[in-house]
């Protein structure tokens, strides 16, 4: 009797652990959406639309769930106010309106970072390609690539020495974030202890535009490549260590780093 119950128990636990787990549903306030969405447009007259398109419109903003209207509507002013045809302000916001809302706000911070004379000052079809690039086809944590890209801005637009164009400035920010979307780590401050370390006086004092290569090179490895980055290159420069060269030592260290992620 007591196997006959133990076997049982065991049935039972096996089959409940098999058992899939329900789907969360998301709710939405899709009404409110959309009639939100159609008041906005009617008092746009810039957009020109006719009832027809505006209710068209306002129709595929509500598939975008809670907080569609919002993400439409910012993104849209933000973009006609920068000077955007209203045509692609709302294609954009159609966009990011049926996306998610982290998207969003990476899309928006990074885009008035880009755009914004006080910082990156770049012409407009530039500041939408790195945008959308870093927010729409992007995998990895949107909070991480607004807050990674916003670092890296700042950190070009105040160190002078650097002397970069701010288009190129910004490129490469956006190179770095992109190469580090398969991890979760943060790959702006990396970048910028990579870059310290090997134009240091007291350790590799790359120039610039080598210095820059080389942690562009070291952090799209994942978060372990920046410790494996440095501590290949003090045992390689060391007497005791294998007693290279500057830039072998480097070359060392960057191989290292390269392994920092089993393939």
């Amino acid at each position: 009797m007591r196997n006959f119950l133990l076997l049982s128990l065991g049935l039972v636990t096996a089959c409940s652990s098999r058992a899939p787990k329900p789907e969360v549903s998301k709710f939405c306030h899709s009404s409110r959406e959309y009639i939100t969405t159609m008041e906005f447009i009617r008092n746009q007259k810039e957009f020109e639309l006719n009832e027809k398109q505006a209710r068209e419109l306002a129709d595929k903003v509500s598939i975008g769930c809670t907080g569609a209207s919002k993400r439409f509507i910012q993104v849209t002013k933000l973009l006609v106010k920068s000077g955007a045809p209203s045509d692609k302000a709302i294609e954009t916001g159609i966009e990011y309106a049926q996306g998610e809302e982290q998207a969003f706000a990476a899309f928006m911070t990074i885009f008035k970072s880009t755009y914004l004379e006080s910082l990156l000052d770049l012409d407009l079809k530039l500041s939408l390609d790195i945008s959308k690039n870093l927010t729409q086809g992007y995998k990895g944590n949107k909070k991480l690539v607004e807050a990674d890209f916003s670092r890296l801005v700042e950190f070009c637009v105040s160190q002078k020495s650097l002397d970069l164009p701010l288009p190129e400035c910004a490129k490469t920010a956006a190179r770095v974030v992109k190469s580090g979307e398969n991890f979760e780590f943060k790959i702006g401050t990396d970048f910028i202890d990579v870059f310290n370390f090997v134009t240091d006086k007291d350790n590799a004092n790359l120039p610039t535009y080598k210095a820059l290569n080389v942690a562009e090179d070291v952090v799209q490895y994942g978060p372990e490549a920046k410790a494996n980055f440095f501590k290949a290159y003090e045992y390689g420069i060391a007497k005791n260590g294998l007693d290279k060269t500057i830039p072998d030592a480097i070359e060392f260290a960057k191989t290292m780093a390269s392994r920092s992620v089993k393939k």
